[in-house]
């Protein structure tokens, strides 16, 4: 599976970045815009950065620079995430993309969930706070229907395994929702991208899993809980 990295201008989770860099997980590096001067901050050398770099404020003196124009129809990170599923991305995962503004989140997440509907692996990283739940960090998986997310504590993990869970659906109508092993049980529900229904779900110390026939969901989870996809069968 060739797994990309892309490190946009928002927020960064440099210790998730650096932990999973550290360990060989990714097969390339992509920074976008003001991301790139993250990665140098922390001491990373991206092997492509990609934008108009308005963020940046100069274009980088990189061995690979792919320089778009401040007047385009699509945002520097769409414009990532189209080259990276272009070279055969199986997996993304991105980071500074939540936070800060909430209109470049909201385009974000579109991003995102129109990536993932391409058919590739798609979290998004967002940073730790102190908020119940998330003081390890929050992550956003996106999940294309048919298909199940499970959630199990990291491998070696000696953390309790509690936080918050939430789903909300990212389309008209998401078919086919069930949620278990969760302290609120879901089954076979559907989900509209006009709802809270399924907000604020909780971790209960024990493996979980969320599932969608028909759709596309966003999961937002702990970041210490390893999430793994599997497809439903029909």
């Amino acid at each position: 599976m060739t797994i990309y990295a892309v490190v946009a201008a928002a927020d960064f989770n440099r210790g998730d970045f650096l932990g999973r860099y550290a360990a060989g997980e990714f097969d390339c590096v992509l920074a976008v815009d003001g991301g790139y001067a993250h990665l140098k901050e922390a001491g990373v050398d991206p092997d492509v950065a990609l934008g108009d770099f308005d963020s940046l404020g100069f274009v980088p003196d990189h061995a690979w620079v792919v320089e778009h124009p401040p007047m385009k129809d699509k945002s520097d990170l769409e414009l990532a995430l189209d080259f990276a599923l272009e070279r055969g991305a199986c997996a993304l995962r991105v980071y500074g993309c939540l936070g800060g503004r909430l209109d470049h989140t909201l385009a974000a997440l579109q991003a995102l969930c129109a990536a993932a509907e391409r058919g590739v692996d798609v979290d998004a990283v967002g940073m730790p706070s102190d908020q119940q739940g998330y003081a390890q960090g929050m992550e956003v998986s996106v999940l294309v229907g048919p298909a199940r997310l499970e959630l199990s504590p990291a491998s070696g993990s000696t953390e309790p395994f509690f936080g918050v869970v939430s789903v909300h659906g990212a389309c008209d109508r998401c078919e086919g929702v069930s949620e278990r092993g969760l302290r609120y049980s879901l089954e076979d529900q559907v989900l509209t991208n006009r709802t809270s229904w399924g907000l604020s779900n909780e971790l209960e110390g024990r493996p979980c899993s969320i599932e969608v026939e028909k759709g596309t969901l966003l999961v937002v989870h702990p970041s210490s809980a390893q999430a793994r996809r599997g497809i439903l069968s029909q």
